[in-house]
């Protein structure tokens, strides 16, 4: 159980081998490195452990600091809630000895109890204390008010997003530092940071002139009659399958929503149902004793004509041809595959048809 050799073990330091110490939690931990004599060591190596020891406690005070006191060095990484994983990242630059550095932090509070935000908050102070510049992209509101300066970017996530929507700051910030020259400030919109290994980039990215589209939760139904032929959604719950006979009114697929312990999130439909529909058609020509073969290929071209252009012809069939002194009747019959999926709202209807379909 202690994941090492007996010959590794018998090694003691204040009467403590490698694995005792390893599942100290940090709080005792600290004290036991405190009482650590280093008499025992050589003149030479004396000064060397002291060091040791000291980075040791440094380390974990930084730790403790963060409210991770009860964790010890023998818990594994996916043991680890998100929040213990956050504040064990932001403790280790808290012992860093660089200054002047630039910290990026994607979401510090994600995963964190009420109470922790208070420690994170101080830590990102304690780095800008020490003459570093701290980014934190973050959604929560006690963090973001200990801010020396906030931009919001929206109104949407994403590539539909990125558009300056409010900056303002509890504290003047120089017009060179958030302000570009005139010959720039018209055609950028806003800015995009990246990393590549140890390098940020960070690009300007042109002014865009398109509107933002807003997500439409509207379900997808059946906009009439028809057999299941394939389906082709890319988002949402699918309540029907292949060979399905649906009705006009029938819910196809509704919207999938995703529930976590902070949140509920509503993932829009986005798709496209095919189904073989059934239709009738007829046309008529006036009868001018033209050849019927010519008239029959008249009158295919003037019915086809009637088909949606997006439909695609899976049968063909001629019902019936009629011709009387003054005109030439064509009655056809086709099979098509079309897209039958259409956007719409819960009515009397589709209530009616779903609670139908639930059986």
């Amino acid at each position: 159980g202690a994941k090492l050799c007996p010959d590794v073990l018998i090694y003691k330091v204040g009467d403590m081998n490698y694995s005792e110490a390893e599942k100290m939690e940090f709080t005792l931990l600290r004290s036991w490195l405190k009482e650590i004599n280093c008499n025992y060591a050589s003149s030479e190596k004396e000064e060397l452990v002291a060091q040791l020891v000291e980075g040791m406690i440094r380390k974990i005070d930084a730790l403790i600091k963060l409210n991770v006191g009860y964790l010890c060095l023998s818990r594994s990484i996916p043991s680890l809630s998100d929040g213990e994983k956050q504040r064990i990242r932001i403790a280790t630059q808290l012992t860093c000895s660089l200054r002047g550095l630039l910290y990026i932090l994607d979401e510090p509070c994600k995963g964190l109890h009420y109470r922790d935000i208070t420690s994170i908050i101080q830590a990102t102070q304690d780095l800008i204390e020490r003459g570093n510049t701290v980014i934190a992209i973050e959604h929560n509101k006690r963090y973001m008010q200990e801010a020396d300066y906030t931009i919001e970017l929206g109104p949407v996530g994403g590539p539909k997003g990125g558009y300056l929507i409010s900056e303002h700051g509890k504290t003047p910030v120089p017009e060179s530092k958030v302000q570009f020259k005139d010959i720039y400030k018209e055609k950028i919109e806003y800015m995009n940071i990246y990393q590549t290994g140890s390098v940020f980039h960070i690009e300007y990215t042109k002014r865009r002139q398109e509107t933002v589209k807003k997500d439409d939760y509207r379900n997808l139904y059946a906009k009439e009659d028809g057999m299941i032929q394939s389906l082709d959604v890319k988002s949402g719950h699918i309540l029907v399958k292949k060979n399905d006979y649906v009705k006009k009114g029938d819910l196809l697929v509704e919207n999938t929503i995703i529930s976590t312990q902070n949140k509920t999130k509503i993932i829009p439909v986005e798709g496209h149902v095919y189904a073989y529909t059934f239709h009738q058609y007829e046309a008529s020509l006036p009868n001018k004793k033209q050849d019927h073969g010519e008239a029959f290929y008249q009158l295919l071209l003037n019915i086809r004509a009637q088909i949606p252009t997006e439909a695609v012809i899976d049968k063909e069939n001629v019902l019936q041809m009629t011709s009387t002194r003054s005109k030439i009747t064509l009655k056809m019959h086709y099979t098509l595959i079309e897209d039958i999926a259409v956007k719409g709202e819960d009515n009397e209807e589709n209530l009616k048809a779903r609670n139908m379909h639930n059986g």
